[in-house]
C-alpha cells in the first residue's frame, strides 16, 4: 500500500458460515480445525484504490483488484446469515485474472457495499476511467 492509499475496511468472514460444517464434522477434530483456520486466515482489505483478498493457512495467496475495474455489485443475504446481521458481497470485475470477487460472511454488508461503490466512482473520476460494454 503506497503512502497516498487510504485503508477503508479490513475484515474477515464470520465463523458463523462454518456452523453446519462444525456440526457435521464434530466427530473428528481435524476437519473443524482446518475449516476454522481457513476462515480465520482469510482477510478482506478495501482501500480507496483497490480490493485485496488474502487467503491461506500455511502458504498465503494475495489477490488484488483495482477499484476502477469493478463493474457490478450485488449484496446477498441468505436467511441464516441475516439472523446474525451478515451477508455476502459479489463483485463482477473486468480483471482478467479474477472476474468475480466474493466477500462472504461480512458484518453489515450494505455499509461495505456503499463504501466500495462510492470509492469506485471516485477513483474512476480521478483516473478518467470509463466503463464500455462490448458484445
Amino acid at each position: 500500500m503506497n503512502s497516498e492509499e487510504k485503508q477503508l475496511y479490513t475484515g474477515r468472514p464470520s465463523q458463523i458460515l462454518n456452523i453446519v460444517s462444525f456440526i457435521i464434522w464434530s466427530w473428528t477434530l481435524f476437519v473443524p480445525i482446518i475449516i476454522y483456520l481457513k476462515t480465520r486466515f482469510t482477510v478482506y482489505e478495501v482501500t480507496d484504490q483497490r480490493i485485496k483478498l488474502k487467503t491461506g493457512i500455511l502458504n498465503q495467496e494475495i489477490d488484488e483488484c483495482e477499484l476502477y475495474r469493478v463493474r457490478d455489485y450485488k449484496v446477498v443475504k441468505p436467511f441464516i446469515q441475516r439472523i446474525f446481521g451478515l451477508g455476502n458481497i459479489e463483485l463482477v470485475t473486468s480483471d482478467r485474472s479474477n472476474s468475480s470477487i466474493n466477500l462472504n460472511g461480512i458484518k453489515d454488508p450494505e455499509n461495505l457495499y456503499n463504501l466500495i461503490r462510492d470509492n469506485v466512482e471516485k477513483i474512476r473520476r480521478k483516473t478518467g476511467t470509463r466503463e464500455i460494454d462490448v458484445e
